[in-house]
């Protein structure tokens, strides 16, 4: 793994066999939810959008962690699809 923002994100690095070329394969973001989902939510987009421009993906992951003691499990965990622009982004909340 390599990082490649100021924050938990992290671009998964991988290569041919016989090549020393690394390309970038995956993009995860990784953030603790503050305040409400939708505002964590949105922010999560814009970051993992920009990153995934950056390495040149098309597709990557954002992973939400609520921890909020008093909650239960069944209000935070959950799993969609979104886009923006033709970037594809599958949310994670835990």
């Amino acid at each position: 793994m390599k990082e490649i923002g100021k924050g938990s994100v992290f671009s998964v690095y991988g290569g041919i066999a016989g090549e020393s070329r690394q390309v970038p394969k995956a993009v995860f973001e990784l953030t603790i939810q503050h305040g409400s989902r939708k505002k964590t939510l949105d922010e999560g987009i814009v970051q993992t959008t920009g990153y995934l421009e950056r390495v040149g993906l098309k597709h990557g992951h954002l992973l939400i962690f609520d921890l909020s003691p008093k909650k239960p499990w069944s209000k935070k965990i959950f799993r969609r699809e979104m886009t923006s622009g033709e970037y594809r982004i599958s949310v994670w909340g835990m």
